[in-house]
């Protein structure tokens, strides 16, 4: 969610389908769209999903590392739901910043975040495991997100 255009195209879609509802959600709990922000919907009005998260991501352009931080958030958000699996919807809203790059460096990010250094903490590891297993990054050119992660 961009902090001046609001949604996406897909999310877009996926709001029309639901009769408006995440744009009717967003505004009742005054979402602006600030970067690492996070809203989540349970089961939105006849949703197939189970869940709808929005992830702000401010105004400007991010720089690579900032991209990979919305990444690094994203996933710590959803460890923090308990979720097993997501699925993302990436589409820049930025100006020569492709929806590849941002989901390829959102990958990077949130697979720094996930990482867990155990070999000391022996009696607390089983607090230290999630329960995410695997984030599912939807954009059009899925070779070219690869290529560039």
């Amino acid at each position: 969610y961009h902090e001046s255009a609001g949604l996406g195209g897909q999310a877009k879609a996926l709001d029309k389908s639901l009769g408006g509802f995440i744009t009717d959600a967003l505004k009742t709990m005054k979402f602006e769209g600030k970067k690492n922000k996070f809203y989540a919907m349970l089961r939105p009005g006849g949703s197939e999903y189970t869940l709808v998260i929005v992830q702000g991501v401010g105004k400007d352009a991010p720089a690579e590392k900032d991209m990979a931080d919305l990444g690094g958030a994203l996933q710590a958000y959803l460890e923090g739901m308990k979720l097993e699996e997501a699925v993302v919807t990436i589409e820049s809203p930025f100006k020569g910043v492709s929806s590849e790059t941002l989901a390829a460096n959102m990958a990077f990010g949130a697979r720094l975040r996930s990482y867990r250094f155990l070999k000391y903490y022996k009696k607390k590891q089983e607090e230290q495991k999630t329960n995410l297993k695997k984030i599912t990054y939807l954009v059009d050119k899925e070779k070219e997100a690869k290529k560039q992660y």
